[in-house]
């Protein structure tokens, strides 16, 4: 996270506000907020309790009882408190914050006070579906927002537009998805493509009227498409493929076998249970030892 501040602390003009949705759960134990999965790895007073028991008056965080309602206590008090009438709002959001944050700006009273305020949105490793009841947070996200999820596509690929793409499993979020270069860790998503992110942002913020550009997808080839590609292909393109029958595969190990034994004996040998060599040490495939070459005998 220290990272993600100072990439973008190093845009004009930012101010920062962090949202912690994630920690909801508070400990007397530790004095400290946690998540609610820690909360199942607290210490119990003995080992034959049942678990930690939970208690509202206690572990409820006021106004963060929840992950949206911390992301709406934060933009009422602290955004409302810090930010100035005249201020533009970017949103960038991880995972399942990315559902929580959307969900609060579909809010009717949440977007009527901060939907003009909203200037630009990064969504990385969205995955959600959204049935937008907001007009203008529909057209917000189509225009001025852009996702970025895991692919093996080189960053900055498009993946989908507004409407989704079954190709590459990515719902219909209602804004352009693009590639993050990652092909499947979600963790490093934000920080594979954060400087690509930012720079939207910038590019959202210094051109008027602003709106995000038709995305141009390259379909994945189908099964079929795959099928035939393959059957177009010249002999001399295709690589050989050969099948051996597994008696003769069976001949040519028991010939490896005598060579082998008879490097290591110096003599033929007489059976197939004479060269039969397998209680061989790890590493012993080799007819001389590479040690044995590089070391002197000592005698």
């Amino acid at each position: 996270m220290a990272g993600v501040v100072k990439a973008i602390q190093r845009r004009k003009s930012t101010g920062i506000i962090l949202a912690n949705m994630g920690e909801s759960y508070w400990s007397p134990e530790h004095k400290r907020a946690i998540t609610v999965v820690d909360s199942r790895a607290l210490s119990m007073p003995s080992l034959v309790h049942m678990g930690v028991q939970y208690h509202p008056q206690v572990n409820d965080i006021p106004g963060s009882e929840s992950p949206l309602c911390h992301a709406r206590t934060v933009l009422s008090t602290i955004v409302a408190k810090n930010a100035n009438k005249n201020a533009k709002i970017n949103i960038i959001a991880a995972g399942d914050s990315c559902e929580v944050i959307a969900s609060l700006l579909d809010e009717e009273k949440t977007w009527a006070e901060w939907g003009p305020s909203l200037q630009g949105a990064l969504f990385f490793c969205p995955a959600f579906y959204l049935d937008t009841k907001q007009a203008g947070l529909k057209d917000f996200l189509a225009k001025k927002s852009r996702g970025y999820s895991t692919s093996e596509k080189p960053l900055g690929t498009p993946l989908s537009g507004p409407e989704g793409n079954s190709t590459e499993r990515i719902p219909p979020l209602g804004f352009p998805c693009y590639s993050t270069g990652e092909q499947s860790l979600d963790e490093l998503c934000v920080i594979s493509a954060l400087e690509h992110g930012l720079s939207y942002l910038d590019e959202v913020a210094n051109i008027p009227d602003y709106e995000n550009p038709a995305v141009t997808i390259v379909e994945r080839a189908t099964a079929e498409e795959a099928v035939n590609a393959w059957d177009e292909l010249s002999p001399d393109q295709k690589p050989m493929i050969s099948a051996m029958d597994e008696n003769q595969l069976q001949e040519q190990v028991k010939n490896i076998r005598r060579m082998r034994y008879f490097a290591k004996t110096g003599h033929v040998p007489d059976s197939d249970d004479e060269f039969d060599m397998k209680d061989e040490a790890a590493g012993s495939s080799l007819p001389v030892q590479p040690w044995e070459e590089a070391s002197p005998r000592l005698t």
